[in-house]
């Protein structure tokens, strides 16, 4: 939370102030779908979910339908378009649906969770995009955490405690 936080921080404030509530909830809405979603594969794993993941991008596509202007867009955006529908968008939701079955559900989630700070390096990357500070010092938290608990399970499955948790011999208690 506190990485989401400084990668948000005082823009949040002034985002709300520009009338962009409506996009803020509708973003923390698909966070809310998208976990219900992750549980309800989790939940059901013998029942297929790739047709439901299917229709799911079909209703997408339709409920935007009427907000887009395809007539703006020309061939070479459109070109970009199907790219993104069919890869990170298509292959993503493929990816996810599949393997979220097949971990724990915190490793589902966090997985999710390096998608934020990780599409912020692939933007700066692709597009000479440079982010703020602030998106960087919260990048780096969500991904220091996520390592964490990483290596942290790791230890817990092997039965081994994490080096950080060890006792150094003759050491101050």
């Amino acid at each position: 939370m506190l990485g989401v936080g400084l990668m948000v921080g005082g823009a949040y404030a002034q985002r709300l102030a520009q009338g962009r509530l409506a996009g803020e909830a509708l973003a923390f809405g698909t966070t809310i779908l998208m976990a219900v979603m992750m549980l309800t594969v989790r939940r059901h794993r013998d029942t297929p979910m790739l047709p439901a993941a299917a229709v799911s991008a079909l209703l997408a596509a339709l409920l935007a339908w009427p907000l887009a202007a395809p007539g703006r867009v020309d061939a070479r955006e459109m070109g970009e378009l199907a790219l993104f529908g069919t890869t990170q968008f298509g292959l993503g939701l493929l990816l996810l649906t599949l393997g979220t079955r097949l971990v724990s559900a915190t490793c589902a989630a966090l997985i999710g969770t390096l998608e934020v700070p990780l599409a912020a390096l692939w933007v700066w990357l692709a597009f000479a995009e440079t982010p703020r500070w602030s998106t960087i010092a919260g990048d780096t938290v969500v991904i220091a955490a996520v390592l964490w608990h990483i290596r942290r399970s790791e230890a817990a499955v092997s039965g081994r405690q994490p080096a950080s948790a060890l006792r150094v011999p003759g050491g101050a208690e």
